[in-house]
């Protein structure tokens, strides 16, 4: 059981076994008519919201979000904070807490959505004997009257001085709500300026340019007007440049449009997003009850994916043209202190997935199962490696050779490597921890035979190229440094040197920035040679797939 409040919704959810359907009802039915607000209690949870309000204090991802937030809109109540403010939230009473629940929490006002191992027929009986009998209540006004926020008449800025030692900041431009014709091409046109490694920005303002440490695009839109918003973490004095670069990029998407390959790349991967964020019934019970709370159609979310197929390249220029209006954005800006200021699926098989596990010749184990719950499939290479395979010397070596599997073969650069896989709408991340490293690489179902190619000359034909190494050298080192303003990770960080004094588990997978930037090309080599071997690897493949040809394909790629 969990809760959760957004900008819109509030919910509960409920994850059980089938058989316990009918008791989940009645708790949930129990839960949303019956609370009892004790003081004790009350005392208690308050006393954990403050504590989480204290933390995002301390987490400079969260506070570049809430210093956007409160710049950008001036009226919507969505300048707030979905946790609220410490000295209001020590004023509420539980009778506060009583008002407010016997005001909201009415039977018209909520969304009951069941996803699982049920009986569609029988579902309506069992929910209208939990909730039948509890009756519609009186409407408040006050739902209805939430200010409309005024459009934005000039650029607008925010910055706020903290003890961090990187720079995050936050562009963003007024969108529209949910169920605004624009969502569509505003999608598209997010995805094609930030989503992966190939994307406009991360290929302009971190590779070529060295401007930012990383960056990603988004359009965020709830149910009223939202934010196409560009967020990235940088060196003080690399602001005015990486915001002039990105307004740049944006001016050029509006007066030269995207291009059909562009186009075809980012349709793909926002209905692949879509497609990998239900493979949980969780996902799917949320999908529907959100779809209908917001929109009025529960299948929302497949039209969606409609929508996004009829893009055309002209809508998503009209939109830079319409949104992203420089002159109209709001920039926030989160720096060190003492630095100069800046400018449909079919049915799931019944019971566990089976999993076929074999050894090829050269000794690599391969592990391949079958789910067709929905039209995507994951290859994982993993080695046994990772921090305890490192030394005082060689700190981060086994992250840095996972990091450069991807940026470079004898036949790709790494923004060959970035375009194949975004173009296929999937995703490819190195990792490396305790004891392995390797790749992830998801992508739909129907790609899989090209994803298997891909993983196999990544693994088998990598280069590991100077200039891909120096930048990526440079990214770690800026990824650790940004790691010291997280609370939990300086804490992570002492606990581990001081429980493993010896071992070299007291290493952090990423390295230290003193290890990291001597670590050369010579040295990945040599260890890559040593590790990445077929006796060192498990090869895992799952999804909607053919056992036969993916074995097959195994065998004559990773087998030789």
């Amino acid at each position: 059981i969990n809760a959760f409040t957004s900008y819109d919704t509030t919910g509960v959810s409920l994850f059980v076994e089938s058989r316990h359907l009918q008791d989940a009802l009645g708790l949930l039915a129990d839960i949303l008519q019956h609370a009892v607000f004790d003081g004790a209690e009350f005392e208690k949870e308050r006393a954990v919201i403050i504590s989480e309000i204290q933390m995002n204090l301390d987490d400079p991802d969260r506070r570049i979000h809430q210093l956007f937030w409160s710049r950008h809109f001036l009226t919507h109540p969505y300048r707030h904070p979905i946790l609220g403010y410490q000295p209001r939230l020590e004023q509420l009473t539980v009778k506060d807490l009583h008002g407010f629940y016997a005001a909201q929490y009415q039977p018209q006002r909520i969304t009951i959505a069941c996803v699982g191992d049920i009986d569609g027929a029988e579902l309506p009986q069992a929910v209208e004997a939990a909730f039948g009998a509890w009756a519609r209540g009186p409407e408040d006004p006050l739902q209805d009257l939430v200010p409309a926020e005024p459009p934005a008449a000039s650029a607008r800025q925010a910055t706020l001085e903290l003890p961090v030692q990187s720079t995050y900041v936050m562009l963003g431009f007024t969108t529209v709500r949910l169920t605004d014709p624009d969502l569509y091409p505003l999608d598209v046109l997010a995805s094609i300026l930030g989503r992966g490694h190939s994307s406009r920005l991360y290929e302009t303002v971190v590779r070529r340019q060295q401007l930012a440490h990383g960056i990603a695009a988004w359009n965020y839109t709830p149910s009223d007007p939202g934010v196409l918003a560009i967020q990235f973490r940088t060196d003080a004095e690399k602001i005015p440049p990486a915001i002039e670069a990105i307004v740049k990029i944006l001016e050029d998407v509006r007066r030269q449009g995207v291009s059909d390959v562009e186009l075809r790349k980012a349709k793909k991967a926002v209905i692949a997003d879509y497609v990998f964020g239900l493979q949980t019934v969780e996902a799917k019970a949320g999908d529907l009850a959100s779809s209908l709370a917001a929109t009025g159609d529960p299948l929302f979310s497949r039209r969606y994916v409609e929508g996004i197929e009829q893009v055309t390249a002209a809508q998503v220029q009209a939109a830079a043209q319409r949104y992203c209006a420089p002159l109209r954005m709001t920039a926030a800006v989160l720096r060190p202190q003492d630095q100069p200021a800046a400018a449909a699926a079919a049915p799931p098989p019944a019971g566990r997935i089976a999993v076929t596990k074999a050894a090829l010749p050269n000794e690599a184990d391969t592990l391949i199962g079958m789910d067709r719950s929905l039209p995507i499939a994951t290859v994982v290479v993993a080695f046994r490696g990772g921090v305890r395979v490192e030394t005082d010397q060689t700190q981060g070596l086994s992250n840095l050779v996972a990091q450069m599997l991807t940026k470079g073969t004898a036949r790709k650069d790494a923004l060959e490597i970035a375009q194949q896989v975004e173009s296929l709408g999937g995703s490819l991340e190195p990792f490396s921890g305790r004891d392995s490293f390797g790749l992830v690489l998801q992508v739909l179902a129907q790609d899989l035979p090209e994803a298997l190619a891909l993983m196999h000359e990544l693994v088998t034909q990598s280069t590991f190229p100077d200039s891909e190494l120096a930048i990526q050298r440079e990214l770690i080192a800026k990824q650790i440094q940004a790691q010291e303003d997280e609370i939990f990770d300086v804490a992570g960080k002492l606990l581990r040197r001081t429980l493993f004094g010896a071992h070299p588990y007291r290493f952090h997978p990423l390295g230290d920035r003193a290890t990291v930037v001597s670590l050369d090309r010579q040295a990945c080599v040599a260890f890559a040679k040593r590790w990445t071997a077929p006796s060192n690897a498990v090869l895992a493949v799952f999804g909607d797939l053919d056992e036969a040809a993916v074995a097959r394909q195994l065998r004559q790629t990773f087998g030789s």
